[in-house]
């Protein structure tokens, strides 16, 4: 007899919403099977593993695809900051979980000979659901410190691999720590049911070639592997070559010219650019600047009017990678430009000879780098009101340094450091969104909080936005996670994180003091909107802070910053949904849907119950994703 699921009434009762499908793209293309990442997935996508299953942010990552004739492969490469697995149960272990429909067949069941689950364990133990899938199948990991990189190959045995093919995917990251997985991330399912359920899936698109047999004989990559429910992986003995003829010449690139001092420079064509624009996504046209990785200085030169063009076409950014950095300039910035006048954008490696001593003491080894953008040989220093550029660069984090500890900063001209609070590690780079450019570098800080191990879904969080001084402990070492947060506290985190500014100087509150730590903070979030008072004319600053008044103040923050965070989850109808005050249902719904405040146990979201500085701390940190 089948027992009845415990949730099957709530279910019933509360039907999800429709399923979020997302797309991502596959390239042509047949790596070798080594774990290490080889030029080759270079022209792939990057595909964000970022949909938390779980109430907490643990292991983050990115995958990307290549497909040929015969196989689907992946990249899961995993940034974490412990490994474990103590766990006999290979998913409460640190692993990552690929699921393939082949056919796409979105059904809410497993069809035989068609769909699969694959589980990948750090030290490249594989298992499989169900254990006829591992038939062909290969996989290999590498492992730095606690971050690893899984690379595996997928038979494609249902079905004719083929240009503009859609097979049905998705992707897992588990993190496990003392025994027990604390944190489920994949790429588009948030209900955890892929193991057993395909209509949760996302959808993966074979691009990057015509019709196989029309362009040359792409291989299978090998096809050794194990079967049964445990595999090691095996090295393949050769790489394939990619079909001639499947990529034609990147006529949008840019050559540089460099000189023996090493300095690039790259004059980008109309006729580059008119082919870049040809290929734009995401309103971003992107320039491609070959031959300066090595170069101590890049710059990269267009006209005005090519603006003209960019515009005319509906593009808002220009991306522009010299592989030295990568920089995303906003259209709007050449607003007011003549048509006739010159873009340089400069970058510059700075020598440690350049910086004073007490620069280099702080910046270690570290390298610095110095942005300069102009205009008709004007310097645009500060990029006006609500603009900022994002930046990224290579970064090689160090063995036993977590992601969240790496800082940016920005250095002036007086040789003092202010945080970039945006900025972040994020698999091999750091990246960052600039209000003005100067001088940057991204620099690992250290944090002695010792208590805040006892909330390990936390820690990463608490620890980054310690490094970035948004939160700070009750002591030098002391961070009391569980403590409850007051609405004067999380006000303050909301101004640091979003690095917000007003003039401050009205004050309607009578429990806010000139000279209180808070002061700022609360008026500044009172004079853009964010926040209003008590009937009795007070703030409430020592008050417990709602976790309905959380998610009003973060949806009006958002807002006020101009950001409009996308739905990765599906609306959920709570149990005690009456129980959210009318002022907040909007906010509530928006911010669940973001990922940003999750529900707790048994359908709830409790609005009226108080949140600890762990919890705080866990949604701040999500939304800096955001800024």
């Amino acid at each position: 007899m089948k027992v009845r699921p415990k949730g099957a009434k709530f279910i019933e009762e509360n039907p999800p919403a429709e399923k979020v499908i997302k797309q991502a793209k596959a390239s042509y293309g047949t790596p070798v099977i080594d774990g290490k990442v080889d030029s080759i997935w270079s022209k792939a996508d990057i595909i964000k593993i970022d949909q938390y299953q779980q109430a907490w942010k643990g292991a983050s990552g990115v995958a990307k695809a290549l497909w040929d004739e015969n196989n689907l492969y992946l990249l899961i490469q995993v940034e974490d900051d412990q490994l474990n697995n103590s766990n006999q149960n290979p998913w409460e272990q640190d692993s990552v979980e690929i699921f393939v429909d082949q056919n796409n067949g979105k059904t809410p069941f497993y069809e035989e000979d068609n769909d699969g689950q694959y589980r990948i364990s750090f030290d490249n133990v594989a298992t499989f659901n169900p254990d006829s899938i591992a038939e062909g199948f290969e996989s290999e990991t590498s492992i730095s410190g606690t971050n690893y990189n899984i690379e595996v190959k997928i038979p494609l045995k249902a079905i004719t691999p083929r240009r503009n093919t859609k097979i049905g995917f998705d992707v897992q990251i588990n993190d496990a720590k003392d025994g027990s997985r604390i944190s489920a991330a994949a790429w588009n399912d948030a209900s955890g049911t892929g193991y057993m359920d395909t209509s949760v899936f996302g959808e993966l698109i074979l691009v990057g070639v015509t019709d196989p047999g029309t362009g040359g004989s792409g291989g299978s990559g090998g096809s050794g592997g194990s079967s049964g429910k445990e595999s090691s992986g095996k090295d393949t003995t050769g790489e394939t070559e990619t079909p001639k003829g499947s990529e034609s010449p990147d006529t949008s690139a840019v050559e540089v010219t460099v000189s023996e001092d090493g300095k690039a420079t790259a004059k980008v064509s109309e006729s580059a650019f008119v082919e870049a624009v040809k290929k734009v996504e995401n309103e971003t046209v992107k320039i491609e600047v070959k031959g300066s990785e090595q170069a101590k200085s890049v710059v990269v030169n267009l006209d005005t009017s090519l603006i003209k063009t960019a515009t005319a076409a509906d593009i808002k950014n220009i991306e522009i990678d010299t592989g030295m950095a990568n920089v995303e300039l906003p259209i709007s910035l050449f607003a007011n430009s003549r048509e006739d006048a010159e873009i340089d954008l400069q970058i510059n490696k700075v020598e440690a000879a350049d910086l004073s001593q007490e620069v280099r003491t702080k910046v270690g080894n570290n390298v610095v780098f110095d942005f300069s953008l102009s205009v008709g040989g004007e310097k645009l220093s500060n990029f006006g009101s609500n603009q900022k550029v994002k930046v990224s660069y290579p970064y090689t984090l160090q063995a036993g340094v977590k992601p969240g500890r790496v800082v940016i900063y920005f250095i002036d001209d007086n040789g003092k450091f202010e945080i970039v609070k945006n900025g972040r590690y994020n698999n091999g780079q750091v990246q960052f969104k600039a209000k003005h450019f100067s001088k940057y570098v991204a620099i690992p800080v250290e944090v002695s909080l010792k208590d805040i191990y006892e909330t390990s879904w936390a820690t990463e969080s608490i620890e980054a936005l310690a490094a970035r001084e948004i939160v700070k402990g009750v002591s030098a070492d002391s961070f009391l996670p569980m403590k409850e947060v007051t609405r004067a506290e999380f006000v303050q985190m909301i101004v640091q994180s979003f690095e917000l500014e007003s003039k401050g100087t009205i004050n309607p509150f009578s429990d806010v003091k000139a000279g209180d730590w808070y002061e700022k903070a609360v008026l500044t979030a009172y004079e853009l909107g964010i926040v209003k008072g008590k009937a009795d004319g007070s703030f409430g600053v020592n008050e417990k802070i709602s976790r309905q008044d959380m998610a009003v103040i973060t949806f009006s923050a958002l807002k006020v910053a101009g950001i409009n965070v996308s739905s990765t989850s599906a609306a959920i109808a709570f149990e005690d949904s009456a129980d959210i005050s009318e002022y907040a249902k909007e906010a509530v719904s928006a911010i669940q849907q973001a990922g940003i405040i999750n529900g707790m146990p048994g359908g709830r979201f409790a609005p009226k119950d108080t949140a600890n500085r762990a919890q705080s701390a866990v949604i701040i940190y999500k939304l800096i994703d955001e800024l």
